[in-house]
């Protein structure tokens, strides 16, 4: 159990909350009593941004929690998690190419995979990826940081009007053009869903304060691909939808050594010892990871958090980044070997990834494997890939389980390949 999962547990069983919510609508909860009980800052406790980083009690019985006002949140019924938004599989969004236009060489903000949210908002800006994707001639920005939202009401579905002023929101960049007003919230890599909630207060704040169209989109960065998830939003809290997906790769000109897939699978192979077979299907996300990392060493667990998704994941992702010698890991914290500095440095996605692809072809599995479909002419079935695996020691119901890792590894692997 996490520290969080500790302090819910115990403020669930001090205020009788489970209890209470059998018979009304919402349990309202300040601040000062989940610092109190909890003994951690609510700001901290509060925040929940995907299903992943809700504390368990909260995931058993289907709860979430919203702020209201300064210091004061309801506790309430959230059927199904609704209020995440389930997010398209972005492996499959094939991306527009896009060469960034500067009016002259910035120095102090590179393209790189490991940007900050910040950052990579602002390259996005001043290269003119956002008007690209917008439409826009000119873009301002206009607004970015925390600041006291006005009043709103808002329906929560079947549990009536909701009033909120006061709430502290954030946003990450709120950008101004002449037909229209973005609100973007920025993510660091991928996720799977998303607290509607990041965007929705915003969205509920800045409407009485311009005519023009609002625009709520989530913005995720990740191995050197923009990610633009547009969401229509309503007064009805749960009235949702993505009305669009968009994916743009950013082209950076830069120098690589030769990349050839005969030379690639003519390389002495090796089965990395003491390291799983990979339990990570997003090798975008193993990149970011290792990206992640260039600020130092870090454990599963602020893997995790990174990341929104829960430790056993952040585990899962650390040993995959292992696997193919990006990583190395000593008293629990995952490192960057000098290969996976060197590949995270690239600023063209293309040279990194032939890069990570030369690396994982040095894994005996993957070059029989990427070898035998190239063999059988871009073919192959999952018990072939369920047979190496088991020739590998795996047993049981392991090698099923690791099917699927393999093939999203596979697909990866080949859409990257050298094109000689």
């Amino acid at each position: 159990m996490t520290s969080n999962d500790i302090a819910w547990d115990k403020i669930f069983e001090e205020l009788n909350i489970s209890k209470e919510l059998t018979r009304i609508p919402y349990f309202q909860i300040t601040a000062s009593q989940i610092n109190t009980i909890g003994k951690r800052e609510a700001r901290l406790m509060a925040k929940f941004d995907t299903k992943e980083s809700l504390p368990q009690i909260f995931k058993d019985s289907e709860l979430n929690i919203n702020a209201i006002s300064n210091g004061s949140y309801i506790i309430f019924k959230d059927e199904k998690h609704q209020s995440f938004i389930s997010l398209p599989d972005y492996k499959e969004i094939i991306p527009r190419k896009v060469t960034p236009v500067l009016d002259f060489e910035l120095q102090t903000l590179l393209f790189a995979p490991r940007m900050s949210e910040s950052n990579a908002l602002d390259f996005a800006h001043h290269s003119r990826i956002l008007n690209n994707y917008c439409g826009e001639k000119e873009l301002k920005l206009t607004t970015r940081g925390r600041f006291f939202s006005d009043g709103f009401n808002f329906q929560l579905g079947k549990l009536g009007e909701i009033g909120v002023k006061g709430v502290q929101i954030e946003v990450d960049a709120g950008y101004e053009g002449r037909e229209q007003f973005l609100i973007i919230e920025a993510k660091s890599s991928t996720r799977s869903n998303f607290n509607i909630r990041q965007l929705y207060y915003p969205y509920r704040h800045f409407e009485k304060k311009t005519t023009k169209k609002i625009r709520a989109i989530l913005l995720s960065f990740s191995n050197g691909i923009y990610y633009f998830t547009e969401i229509e939003l309503h007064p009805n809290y749960y009235d949702y939808r993505i009305i669009n997906n968009e994916a743009i790769e950013v082209v950076i000109e830069e120098k690589s050594e030769e990349a050839s897939i005969i030379a690639f699978l003519s390389q002495p192979t090796h089965t990395p010892h003491s390291i799983p077979v990979p339990q990570a299907d997003n090798l975008d996300k193993v990149i970011d990871l290792a990206a992640f990392l260039l600020d130092g060493p870090r454990d599963k667990f602020e893997i995790a958090e990174y990341f929104e998704f829960d430790e056993r994941q952040g585990d899962y992702y650390g040993n995959a980044a292992m696997y193919i010698g990006l990583v190395e890991k000593s008293a629990g914290l995952f490192k960057l070997t000098e290969l996976g500095n060197e590949i995270v440095h690239f600023q063209n996605r293309e040279n990194r990834n032939f890069q990570v692809v030369k690396a994982i072809l040095k894994t005996r599995v993957f070059n029989d494997l990427v070898s035998l479909y190239l063999k059988q002419q871009n073919q192959m079935d999952d018990q072939q890939i369920i047979k190496r695996l088991s020739e590998e020691g795996l047993t049981g119901s392991t090698p099923q389980r690791r099917k699927s890792t393999v093939r999203s590894w596979l697909n990866w692997i080949l859409s990257n390949l050298p094109k000689k």
